[in-house]
């Protein structure tokens, strides 16, 4: 980001604090409280139903008041997070910089190259997966008798040392109904691919057409078969990012404000960069983007670049949250999305979407359009359960 762009920010990154309004709430709270001595002193001299009204209302109007307050500095925030996140990406000149700050937060000196990521991970799920297993069925008796809760000998150590990480265990907690977690990956390089499939009960995965969609799933299921898993244990959740409205020419209109306001396309920019590791600021937003890896997310910046296309950086940040065909374009009433993303899993094969909106920027607003409009849409089409039948997220999941 430009000095001069800066400059020209109508609304202030950050603020002084208003004291004054804080001052005030904690004057008024302190009232509260004092009135509220005065009324359980009278309280235990009448025992006055009405006083009991008035110790609990003045009990919570302090919460209140507080809660309103922090809601509208909330909301303050909220605005200026996405001026924050351009800012950020500003303030380092190379993505390695980043990158190496994030290593640094957990004790090493830079990132790790990916493949050696990769391997650290497969050997940490071995080691949690062995922690959950730690405790065998029926460990906890809660026998009040004999103030017992867990029965030790069906509680062990696991004593597991490997290349990166080392544990004696047992895990420090009772497991869930479900065993283990749910583990739920995002990952689109091939070793991703095959991690994914190794371990995962679900996959977020990025949406980039139908034969890319299809392709990535049918890879991921090569792998699971391959492991010696059901491929049909890995559900596969594609992201989108739909625009809803009462029209589909309202949503077109919706949309293409969004996507080409000078704002979105420098998001859209600090957005890929905040998970490729790539300053974008150094490449012409007018002409195509030269071919380009990562030690960040290889899979994000290969969907994002659309290689080949020959699109330029303005036209890949405007479809950073779309992209689809655009027969398939998720764009329109939720009777025509629902529709759509009907067709779109058929043809794909399954298994699912992961609904999103762009910087996550969700609002009461859209989660109404898609809990009132685009979901009983698709119930009316069979495409989304209309009850939960399963106790856990695990077999809610093989449910579809």
């Amino acid at each position: 980001m430009t000095a001069s762009a800066l400059a020209g920010l109508s609304t202030p990154l950050f603020r002084k604090p208003d004291f004054r309004r804080l001052w005030l709430v904690g004057l008024v709270v302190f009232a509260v409280r004092w009135l509220e001595t005065l009324a359980v002193v009278a309280y235990d001299r009448t025992g006055s139903a009405f006083m009991v009204a008035m110790m609990t209302m003045l009990r919570l109007l302090p919460m209140r008041l507080f809660g309103a307050f922090l809601r509208a500095a909330a909301e303050r925030w909220e605005r200026r997070t996405s001026l924050l996140l351009v800012l950020l990406s500003s303030l380092a000149p190379h993505g390695r910089q980043l990158e190496n700050a994030a290593a640094q937060n957990f004790g090493l000196d830079k990132l790790p190259p990916r493949e050696m990521r990769y391997e650290m991970a497969d050997e940490y799920v071995d080691l949690v997966c062995r922690l959950f297993g730690s405790w065998q069925p029926g460990a906890v008796v809660m026998d009040r008798a004999t103030s017992t809760y867990a029965d030790h000998t069906k509680v062990h150590e696991i004593n597991f040392e490997g290349k990166f990480y080392k544990c004696r265990g047992p895990l420090n907690t009772v497991p869930s109904p479900q065993g283990r977690p749910v583990f739920v990956q995002a990952g689109g390089s091939p070793r991703g691919r095959a991690f994914a499939a190794q371990n995962a009960d679900s996959i977020i995965a990025t949406a980039n057409g139908i034969t890319g969609m299809k392709g990535y799933r049918d890879d991921v299921r090569r792998h699971a078969a391959a492991a010696g898993r059901d491929p049909d244990d890995i559900k596969v959740l594609f992201l989108i990012y739909p625009t809803l409205a009462d029209t589909d020419a309202e949503a077109r209109a919706k949309y293409d404000r969004m996507v080409n306001s000078p704002s979105f396309i420098e998001m859209a920019l600090a957005s890929v960069s905040s998970v490729t590791d790539i300053d974008f600021s150094k490449y012409d937003l007018d002409q195509p983007l030269p071919p380009l890896t990562t030690n960040g997310e290889q899979g994000s910046l290969d969907k994002f670049a659309q290689w080949g296309s020959g699109k330029t950086l303005r036209q890949l940040a405007s479809e950073r949250f779309g992209g689809l065909p655009p027969e398939l374009e998720l764009i329109g009433t939720p009777d025509t999305v629902a529709a759509r993303m009907g067709e779109l899993m058929e043809a794909v094969g399954g298994d699912g979407f992961l609904i999103s909106t762009p910087f996550q920027r969700t609002s009461r607003r859209f989660i109404n359009e898609v809990t009132e409009g685009l979901v009983p849409a698709l119930q009316r089409r069979g495409l989304s359960r209309t009850v939960y039948r399963s106790r856990t997220l695990r077999d809610t999941l093989k449910e579809f």
